[in-house]
């Protein structure tokens, strides 16, 4: 097991900085301070892009999906840490944030769950409906499915094939993990 990488890896907050940092000490992390990212920090990781590499592992959130894009659109391709929402709930304050992931979740993501960010395209449209993912009364169920098994993060369909095809994750792929 790594102990460290030789990406930086980009988070929201200190509390997540501080997560990534209990289970990999001697991990580089950066936070964007929330959604309000400026353009220093936008510069900034721009650079770290260019010289080391970039994981961005954000809260599975509306406002972790915008920082995302930002950081993706200023910086260029990316790697990227998808944790299922389930697992980064506080129960007692409904709130949403890798802080309230259990390390052994956070260190699987890192070790196993990393996808690059790639060009061109594994699945259609027209994939998507023949797959039940889009289009159907159980798509989103089979979503879910999907989500689960390549650590995508829930989404709607639009959003499903543009992660399946940034990662390369292609429909043989897919059809293995829907047939099991």
């Amino acid at each position: 097991m790594p102990e460290t990488f030789s990406e930086v890896i980009v988070v929201e907050g200190n509390r997540d900085a501080a997560k990534i940092r209990a289970v990999f000490p001697r991990a580089d992390v950066l936070t964007t301070q929330g959604a309000a990212l400026d353009e220093e920090t936008l510069k900034r990781l721009t650079a770290l892009n260019a010289s080391r590499g970039l994981i961005l592992m954000l809260d599975p959130d509306f406002p972790g999906d915008k920082i995302r894009r930002r950081i993706n659109e200023a910086a260029g391709p990316t790697k990227h840490v998808f944790l299922p929402k389930h697992a980064c709930i506080d129960a007692q304050k409904g709130k949403v944030g890798i802080e309230h992931a259990n390390d052994a979740t956070v260190r699987e993501a890192l070790l196993e769950h990393v996808y690059h960010t790639v060009q061109g395209e594994t699945v259609s449209v027209n994939d998507m409906n023949k797959l039940g993912l889009s289009g159907t009364s159980g798509a989103a169920m089979r979503r879910k499915i999907v989500a689960d098994a390549f650590n995508l993060g829930v989404a709607n369909a639009k959003t499903m094939r543009k992660r399946l095809n940034m990662f390369a994750i292609d429909t043989r792929a897919i059809k293995a993990v829907l047939s099991s």
